[in-house]
């Protein structure tokens, strides 16, 4: 991949290799007070033992109070069935780095990999929520990467949680070798799978 900026430095990546990512075998939740979410994937060709994971949530949900009428040309009017305004959609999507590996298990199989507690009482859950999950392979250089970017983010914070580390970026400054380049560009297949979940 080669970059150049406005300003014409030129940026560029060594050549990547592709990976074949895996079908997403399911997207399964349980209901423990807590709803939890989990993704279950295997590679039967043992060839991506790397993966990362990302999501969108979208949920629906009611609003506060129903709006029967509106004021149209000065008039109030009645709302038609199709311009009720009381259901009402959102749309989040994940930022958490969601990675695991297979290298110390017999088989290439990831089973129960956690992707996000919904606790209660809770908006998402009130009518319908969907979760949209995308699963990646890496290769060991982006799963490195992808794996000192989540310690960096999400495990600092007392004396004796690991300390923040430079990222082994794969992006290099043709213009000037020494400049920093923060990021990762890796080159594979997406995979996803979508479920909904029911308030009932």
């Amino acid at each position: 991949l080669r970059i150049v900026t406005r300003s014409g430095r030129r940026y560029e990546t060594p050549f990547l290799k592709t990976v074949n990512t895996p079908p997403i075998d399911s997207v399964t939740w349980t209901d423990n007070r807590n709803v939890e979410i989990f993704v279950h994937t295997h590679d039967p060709a043992n060839a991506t033992p790397y993966y990362r994971w990302d999501f969108t949530e979208t949920w629906e949900y009611k609003a506060w109070y129903e709006s029967f009428a509106e004021f149209k040309n000065g008039q109030l009017v009645d709302r038609k069935p199709d311009e009720m305004v009381y259901s009402c959609w959102r749309t989040k999507e994940s930022d958490k780095v969601m990675i695991a590996n297979t290298l110390a298990l017999t088989e290439n199989r990831i089973s129960y990999q956690p992707l996000i507690t919904i606790e209660r009482p809770e908006e998402r859950l009130t009518q319908r929520y969907s979760i949209l999950v995308r699963q990646y392979g890496l290769t060991k250089e982006a799963y490195e990467f992808w794996n000192i970017l989540r310690k960096n983010t999400e495990l600092t914070g007392s004396l004796f949680d690991p300390q923040p580390s430079q990222l082994p970026g794969n992006i290099v400054c043709l213009d000037d070798p020494s400049e920093k380049v923060i990021g990762f560009v890796s080159a594979g297949k997406q995979v996803s799978k979508r479920i909904f979940i029911r308030n009932a």
